[in-house]
């Protein structure tokens, strides 16, 4: 009798186990959908803040287009 019981457990347990799997494969799912939604926001805050102090962060500038001539003239006497 105790071998059934015991064999009962371990099915009992591969059932949860089984279960809370499942649940860990759905919840990582879960967390993945919201994390590829929340990215969005994330890069928006990153591209609109400003630091005060120098960082890592790069901040976009207009583009900017300036023509520089260079005359050079030879004296030869």
């Amino acid at each position: 009798m105790k071998k059934l019981g015991n064999n009962l457990n371990t099915i009992n347990d591969n059932n949860q186990n089984e279960e809370s799997q499942h649940n860990y494969l759905g919840s990582n799912i879960d967390n993945y959908k919201y994390w590829q939604y929340n990215t969005i926001l994330l890069y928006n805050v990153i591209m609109i803040y400003t630091c005060e102090w120098p960082s890592l962060f790069i901040e976009w500038l207009p583009k900017v287009y300036k023509l520089v001539f260079l005359k050079i003239k030879f004296k030869v006497s």
